[in-house]
């Protein structure tokens, strides 16, 4: 086991708490933004210690963008459960995800290979959705800005995975099976 796996691991357990501290009778929303903002660190340091140390994994490549798409979640939904966040928001970022959850899924069962780490447009939208869930936890002036920009880079890199990863499974695909529709 990895050091930068470790850390996967400890962002993975960072999920629940996140949100029995958010969901606690005494709703303590510092300490859950604390624990968002030390998830997001350990992202940073994780991905960091796996380049420097040569110990980009398998398992590792898998995990960190679960545990990504995880907390990122845990944190959007309940920030709008509680009337934090608006619907249009979550359901640009929600949809991201669950597009690259079944795309890759696609992928992996057709076993294609291709490389769907993140790319500087995704980087970019995941940055920018962990500046807008404080923003909008706390109310901060400009989080409708703020959320303008998660949105549009969220939109640009949907657009991109789309392109890069997806379309050119789904153009063979449907070259394959016009070609056998006309034998």
């Amino acid at each position: 086991m990895t050091l930068p796996n470790l850390i996967t691991f400890f962002r993975l357990l960072l999920i629940p708490v996140f949100l029995l501290v958010f969901w606690s009778d005494n709703q303590n929303l510092l300490l859950a933004m604390t624990i968002f903002a030390l998830a997001g660190l350990s992202d940073l340091l994780d991905g960091y210690l796996a380049r420097k140390l040569n110990a980009i994994s398998d398992i590792g490549k898998v995990l960190d963008p679960i545990a990504d798409k995880g907390i990122t979640a845990a944190a959007v939904v309940s920030l709008y459960l509680d009337d934090h966040m608006p619907e249009w928001l979550v359901l640009v970022l929600l949809s991201k995800e669950a597009v690259m959850i079944l795309g890759g899924t696609y992928l992996w069962v057709r076993k294609k290979q291709r490389d769907l780490s993140a790319r500087i447009a995704g980087k970019a939208a995941t940055f920018l959705i962990f500046v807008a869930v404080p923003f909008n936890a706390f109310k901060l002036p400009g989080r409708s800005a703020v959320n303008v920009a998660a949105a549009a880079a969220t939109l640009v890199a949907l657009i991109y995975y789309c392109w890069v990863f997806f379309l050119p499974s789904v153009s063979s695909f449907f070259l394959v099976h016009r070609f056998k529709s006309r034998r």
